[in-house]
């Protein structure tokens, strides 16, 4: 019998290491998140589109200056543009200021963009893209 106690002793202490290793990895990820996605890292860019297409509450572009690259307005910010007349001002060929952080290309395949900008009128404000783009991770 003591035998058995002592046993399930160590699965004891062997289940809270594990679930402390595991908390630390979560931890470590969400806050590898928060710096990877961080506000300072968002950049402006001056494109032309290359290509755009609508699917699935998202619009995924392709910009003439990064050909590789998809970036993406998903969600909330979809809904957002579009309420704002994305679909009949942003078309192929078109200049649009975009915010977003292609310094991630590397580790991402679909870059998020928080901030539109067609003409000198906004179609997706940037405070509220970001925050959205933030909310879809973080369930706030």
């Amino acid at each position: 019998m003591e035998k058995f106690i002592k046993k399930n002793k160590s699965l004891l202490l062997y289940g809270v290491i594990v679930l402390l290793v595991l908390t630390f990895i979560g931890r470590s990820f969400s806050d590898s998140f928060n710096e990877l996605f961080d506000d300072y890292n968002l950049i402006t860019l001056d494109v032309e589109v290359m290509s755009i297409k609508e699917e699935y509450d998202t619009y995924v572009m392709v910009f003439k200056e990064y050909p590789d690259v998809e970036y993406t307005i998903i969600t909330d910010n979809y809904h957002i543009a579009k309420n704002n007349g994305f679909d009949d001002k942003v078309k192929v060929g078109e200049k649009i200021t975009v915010r977003t952080f292609p310094q991630y290309t590397d580790s991402f395949t679909l870059i998020p963009v928080v901030s539109v900008v067609y003409n000198d009128e906004v179609l997706l404000n940037e405070e509220e893209g970001y925050a959205n783009f933030l909310k879809m991770f973080t369930k706030e």
